[in-house]
């Protein structure tokens, strides 16, 4: 299982940039790495894992965000799981929300409570010619 949701949050700067710390404080990601070349821009990766004792699976989250002066890219990438063999999405605890939910629900909001705009770019994936 390999997806991805990408979005763009514009508003303005200052709120723009409490984002990346605040979602760091709110989601502890296992790892965070952080570049800030001048004043305005940064990139962010946080990576999380989940893991699955039931179906012996993991699944792994990496968030990118980059931060601009008007805007923040949001890349939210999900790999691994055991989608489809033998009905194994069936034995996930369906009251345990997943990490990426949890994410994509501090985004919305967040951008909802500071007056942001957020738009999700729908990924159309190239098809593939035998």
């Amino acid at each position: 299982m390999n997806s991805y949701r990408k979005f763009i949050i514009y508003g303005p700067t200052e709120t723009l940039m409490r984002i990346a710390e605040l979602i760091t404080e709110q989601v502890k990601p296992m790892h965070a790495y952080r570049y800030k070349p001048n004043g305005y821009d940064s990139v962010q990766v946080n990576i999380y894992e989940e893991h699955n004792k039931l179906l012996n699976s993991s699944t792994t989250i990496n968030l990118i965000l980059e931060t601009g002066e008007t805007s923040v890219k949001v890349i939210l990438y999900v790999t691994g799981g055991r989608t489809g063999f033998r009905g194994s999405m069936v034995g996930i605890e369906p009251n345990e929300p997943q990490i990426q939910e949890t994410i994509y629900e501090f985004l919305v909001d967040f951008s909802n409570r500071h007056g942001l705009s957020i738009q999700e770019h729908k990924v159309v994936e190239p098809e593939q010619g035998n």
